[in-house]
């Protein structure tokens, strides 16, 4: 039959001809496989087809290149860090006295009332 001496191995496992996806055990011994050998250069074949040689992981040195390209080398962006809201000038501080009415202290009456 055709399928006799067919691979057994299912679609997705490897290199059995299907695609299998990163995981991040694959993406971490990428990084450590590009910091042990950074001074190669990481968008040319000969690093990656190291890489494959050497089985860092089960993807084809193709596909290793293309996910440090694309999507290990840049990374998730960092949010920018947090930074205090700006204040106006000109505005006054107040607040709600116990019974929920609007009070300001002395400093800030004098200038609510002037003008």
């Amino acid at each position: 039959s055709a399928w006799a001496g067919a691979d057994p191995t299912p679609r997705g496992s490897g290199r059995s001809g299907g695609r299998s996806r990163y995981s991040s055990a694959d993406d971490a011994a990428i990084r450590r496989f590009i910091a042990d050998n950074a001074h190669l250069k990481l968008s040319g074949q000969a690093i990656w087809k190291n890489a494959e040689a050497k089985r860092i992981t089960q993807h084809t040195w193709q596909s290793m290149r293309n996910r440090y390209l694309k999507v290990i080398k840049d990374g998730p962006v960092a949010p920018p860090p947090r930074r205090a809201a700006p204040t106006v000038q000109g505005t006054r501080e107040c607040g709600l006295g116990d019974d929920g009415i609007e009070e300001l202290d002395d400093s800030q009456s004098s200038q609510a009332f002037a003008g």
